[in-house]
């Protein structure tokens, strides 16, 4: 794209988040910013403006700054939608886990603008968030033990394996989270005969979003994934840990 830019990580108590947004609104220069949790919902009230789907989903993960004013906007549920797309989609069902922000966007990216499996269904552990959920999506379901699903999508922090103690059979795992990828981890699921969709890929995929409305025009996403998969495995080697 020719553009020098600077990136930058910036950590927050939730009494700075107010002045922070201010701050990012009257510095010039300043295109936007991303967002990750405990913010994706807070945020929202601070902005002057929202996107219909991130406000569908009361989660932002990218903010633009446009002529001074900032909108939220969430680019989690297209990437995970390129990423079962890029597998072929069509598949009869789809597993999540979680009732959180991560778990709306898999919904909706799943079955919109339209749909790439037949069925969704959900398992989540807190009863309160499942129902809000099911009460955003009416036609989502919940896991039912013993059947096999074509997607496997995990939109928690942990494991699968941390999150449910049913055995699972799905064709393709998808994992939100990236922080403990591993060659091994991606070597296991394949002995299985198992597709597996790192976290990785998730976070290149909708970043390479966010730069599309940050600055516009084309960007490959193939790259950012690869350097991005590069520098996660240089870290978990050099410190011998799983990268956050």
């Amino acid at each position: 794209m020719g553009l020098r830019v600077l990136s930058f990580r910036c950590e927050l108590e939730a009494n700075q988040l107010t002045n922070f947004v201010g701050w990012v609104r009257n510095t010039p220069g300043f295109v936007g910013f991303n967002v990750t949790m405990p913010y994706k919902s807070q945020i929202m009230g601070l902005l002057d403006g929202v996107d219909h789907t991130a406000k569908k989903l009361l989660a932002i993960n990218t903010v633009v700054k446009i002529n001074g004013e900032l909108k939220g906007y969430n680019t989690d549920w297209i990437a995970l939608r390129q990423a079962v797309a890029s597998r072929g989609g069509g598949f009869d069902s789809a597993l999540i886990l979680g009732a959180g922000g991560a778990a709306a966007a898999a919904i909706y990216g799943l079955l919109n603008p339209e749909p790439l499996v037949g069925k969704v269904y959900v398992y989540g552990r807190s009863r309160d968030r499942l129902d809000s959920l099911k009460s955003t999506f009416p036609n989502i379901l919940e896991h039912n033990v013993g059947r096999e699903y074509g997607l496997l999508i995990n939109a928690t922090p942990l494991p699968p394996g941390h999150v449910i103690t049913d055995p699972i059979k799905a064709q393709i795992i998808i994992d939100f989270p990236y922080s403990y990828y591993s060659h091994e981890t991606s070597n296991n699921y394949s002995r299985m005969g198992v597709t597996y969709v790192d976290g990785i890929e998730l976070l290149a995929r909708q970043g390479v979003e966010a730069m599309k409305l940050f600055f516009g025009g084309h960007v490959d996403y193939t790259p950012v994934y690869n350097y991005i998969k590069r520098v996660h495995l240089l870290n978990t080697t050099a410190s011998g840990v799983w990268a956050e």
